[in-house]
């Protein structure tokens, strides 16, 4: 019971949960404001949107592995320091 009282309390999982809350806002926004543009103007351009021959597809795809490559980098590098120290 203890135990969980530290993880709650701590301020890595405050933060980590105020994040997940961020995102999940910024999802939720991003998918209502598409939603809204899309039924103001009907057409061709919303169906062009969802092609993935655009160059707009391969943008956030190379965001979302941004971290990812972070988090490679830095594990490399400890990886490299306890190997040479």
């Amino acid at each position: 019971m203890v135990i969980l009282w530290y993880v709650f309390r701590s301020e890595t999982f405050t933060v980590a949960l105020d994040g997940f809350l961020w995102f999940v806002l910024g999802v939720y926004w991003t998918m209502d404001d598409r939603r809204s543009m899309h039924s103001a103007f009907p057409g061709e351009e919303s169906n062009k949107e969802d092609d993935i021959d655009g160059f707009g597809q391969l943008v956030p795809i190379l965001l979302l592995g941004i971290p990812f490559a972070q988090v490679l980098q830095n594990y490399c590098g400890k990886q490299c320091l306890s190997l040479t120290g």
